[in-house]
């Protein structure tokens, strides 16, 4: 017994030790982030999705807590957005509410990059473990997998790896499940697919459980081979049912808003096969294995893009490791034991390996030519067969599992090396392969992982002192900002040389980062865009010129719709020539370079305004159509999409006043001398309800984006609410399987 004793407390502190050096090395290479010194600011040639998309819904979520409500409603972008139900915020995901509600949203971002690569490291320790690997063995792949191409090319992406850290978990948990019968591991597994898809990026928990899913049919094999029993194997599918309910129930909080939200988005129907194979992984690309800048450093801005984008194809995983896991595959072939003359029960497991051998060599080659779309079939098979596959456009996403299966195949190689060579070999040997690997990584990775100064980052931008000045209800809409920041992004080359750039290109205010600070948008920026406002946006642009010298030109119909979303400011980099707009402000955006100017919109419409009159029209195209035609009067009259017995020649002398506007609700007094319209310059979606001096009314779609409500000569108190229907239909699924499952995991305790 003291002997036991000793022994676990000594393994204990082996594993607090690795533990440490995971940890170590995180802070190492994240130190600037670690100690607060800066913030992390990365993108490519076409954009930052830090800036503009993940750290400004972060912030968002953070404040939403910290004033005591849930971010269902966004009002900042595109006149009104569910962002909860686009998915990509990762509201529900445990660690941004722990994080985001204690921590100021700058310092959660960085806490949250550097904690994933800390959970991806020691989950993949854990599973090598769990397969009998040694301890250093398993510190060498969660090393690998956990500074891979995969994690450090895609801090800007922080809800993809936030889902990627867990994979490792889900293996171990189901190869647990497979060694002792308990079913409480299947659960777990749900469980963290669960909170996977809670994380944001649902391409990866899709991935996930087919990845699971291959790996459940692996051991079922293994199973089958041994016991030849049906019924068992019947049952063990049954479980992996099981797996797949708890993970949908627990995440149905957020996958219900999400499914409506897909029916109102431009993906409605998935994406053509076209456009999910522009973006393919070459033969060619193979080379990445070896050298990741082959085809140039985004770093260094020296990447074109010709042959895709650089993270989506990066798969580099060290040389090191690449060769370790070619040592592993000689091993299938000379079929060595990979602890021979060891005692009797290690050479039992090492005949087990042999089969982990096969599976992630098989993995890893299944995953990488899946992504050669243009170049073999398996992609073609996948896209008509499987079930929502068609709906994500990058599936490079699937060489996560490449990457994790060369670490699991490095670490095997590393350990067969290890067992073949002398006492006093040993050490030397692990210590410089350690000291290679770590170096290799850490010099690739080192670059993609730039911080800026925190003073100068958070300073206020002049463009936003000048529009805090106006207290008014307006929204702006930053112009031609996409092309701001690729002219940042060549201006410093890359980023790592002078950052000063993207400090101008935050004066014009991109889509998103006005969040920031609290002002309203017309625009916006995700990767799924709600069709109808997209098709408004789409008259604006058509209707728009930006040329090479700095001039841009705003046809009288783009203005119009500027005007009716509410749009009293443009931040642009261009000179605007019309004579409804009039330039407010000028700021520097770089030295010998145009500046970034304001223009104000003199024929911009109130937040909220009534109209004596609807026109109904049922289609699409003729909405459109009247909405581009400059002899309609969009002040006088709104269009409805059903037929309205309502309104009258004039309401002149009428008047409201907005008294309450927030997020999720607002409050306005109207007073009409005849019958009208309200209408709210707020985009239109399911879950918006309308209350009518306390009495429930109807919302009319108005102007094919917005919110109308038919009101009676008098006065009035409207006060809109969101209560979507699928939140809560989403938060009672959610709330009944975390009940079940929570008893179920504690009958035990129960019954004593």
């Amino acid at each position: 017994m003291k002997n036991s004793n000793i022994r676990n407390r000594n393994n204990r502190a082996s594993n607090l030790f690795i533990y440490s050096i995971f940890f170590v090395l995180v802070i190492i290479f994240f130190w600037k982030s670690v100690t607060l010194q800066g913030i992390f600011i990365t993108g490519d040639l076409a954009a930052s999705d830090i800036m503009e998309q993940n750290y400004p819904m972060r912030n968002f979520l953070g404040q939403s807590l910290k004033n005591g409500f849930f971010p269902l409603w966004n009002p900042y972008i595109f006149c009104g957005f569910p962002s909860f139900a686009e998915g990509q915020g990762g509201f529900f995901y445990p660690l941004n509410l722990l994080l985001f509600y204690l921590l100021p949203a700058w310092v959660a971002y960085n806490y949250s990059v550097i904690l994933t690569f800390f959970l991806a490291g020691i989950f993949t320790f854990f599973y090598a473990r769990l397969i009998k690997l040694s301890k250093s063995a398993c510190l060498l792949a969660g090393i690998i997998f956990m500074f891979s191409g995969f994690f450090v090319t895609r801090l800007k992406h922080i809800n993809m790896i936030n889902a990627a850290c867990w994979l490792p978990l889900m293996f171990f948990l189901i190869e647990k499940y497979f060694r002792t019968e308990n079913i409480y591991y299947a659960i777990f597994t749900g469980i963290i697919w669960a909170i996977q898809i809670l994380a944001g990026h649902f391409e990866i928990a899709y991935y996930s459980i087919l990845g699971i899913g291959l790996y459940f049919l692996f051991k079922l094999y293994l199973v089958y081979r041994t016991q030849k029993n049906i019924l068992l194997i019947l049952k063990k599918v049954i479980i992996f049912l099981f797996i797949g309910l708890i993970g949908l129930g627990l995440s149905a909080i957020q996958l219900f808003p999400s499914y409506e939200y897909s029916k109102y988005s431009i993906r409605t129907k998935g994406l053509s096969y076209e456009e999910a194979t522009m973006w393919t992984f070459y033969p060619g690309d193979l080379v990445n294995f070896l050298m990741p800048y082959y085809y140039g450093d985004p770093a260094k801005a020296t990447y074109d893009g010709k042959r895709g984008i650089f993270w989506e194809n990066c798969v580099y995983v060290g040389l090191l490791p690449l060769f370790l896991a070619f040592v592993s595959l000689f091993l299938l072939f000379k079929k060595y034991k990979l602890l021979k003359n060891k005692p009797a029960t290690l050479v039992t497991l090492s005949s087990g390996m042999r089969q982990y051998i096969i599976f992630f060599s098989c993995l890893a080659l299944l995953s990488l030519l899946t992504v050669m779309k243009r170049s073999f079939f398996l992609f073609r098979i996948f896209w008509f067969l499987l079930p929502g596959f068609k709906f994500f456009r990058f599936q490079q996403r699937l060489l996560l599992f490449t990457e994790f299966s060369l670490a699991l195949l490095a670490a095997i190689g590393f350990e067969f090396i290890i067992q073949k060579l002398r006492k006093g070999e040993k050490e030397v040997f692990r210590n410089i392969v350690f000291l290679v690997i770590v170096v290799d990584l850490f010099i690739f990775g080192i670059r993609h992982n730039p911080t800026v100064s925190l003073g100068e980052w958070f300073s206020k931008p002049e463009t936003v002192n000048f529009l805090e000045k106006d207290k008014g209800q307006y929204r702006i809409y930053s112009l031609g900002h996409f092309y701001t920041w690729p002219l940042a992004y060549r201006l410093a080359q890359g980023w790592k040389g002078d950052l000063t750039p993207y400090f101008g290109h935050r004066k014009v205010l991109p889509e998103n980062f006005n969040m920031v600070y609290n002002i309203f948008s017309a625009g916006g920026y995700t990767s799924l865009f709600l069709r109808r406002f997209s098709q408004v946006e789409n008259i604006i642009w058509k209707n728009t010129s930006l040329t090479q010298d700095g001039n841009a030109f705003l046809a009288p119909q783009a203005i119009r719709i500027l005007s009716l979303l509410n749009v009293k400011y443009i931040p642009t980099l261009w000179k605007l020539n019309s004579d409804l707009l009039e330039m407010k402000m000028e700021t520097e955006f770089y030295p010998m370079m145009p500046k970034i100017k304001i223009y104000e919109n003199k024929q911009f419409m109130p937040r909220v305004f009534l109209v004596s009159q609807c026109k109904s029209v049922s289609s699409e195209k003729e909405i459109l159509s009247k909405l581009n035609d400059p002899n309609f009067d969009l002040e006088k009259n709104v269009i409805v999409e059903e037929e309205v017995s309502h309104g009258s020649l004039s309401i002149e002398g009428s008047n409201l006043e907005i008294i309450h506007y927030s997020p999720q609700e607002i409050r306005i007094k109207v007073r009409l001398n005849e019958n009208g319209f309200l209408v709210l310059s707020d985009t239109d979606y399911p879950g918006w309800e309308v209350f009518i001096n306390e009495k429930e009314g109807k919302i009319l779609t108005a102007n094919y984006v917005m919110r109308a409500v038919a009101l009676t000569k008098g006065i009035h108190e409207v006060r809109f609410i969101y209560k979507p229907l699928s939140f809560k239909r989403g938060l009672m699924v959610s709330f009944i399987t975390l009940s079940i499952t929570i008893l179920f995991i504690f009958r035990p305790l129960v019954k004593k």
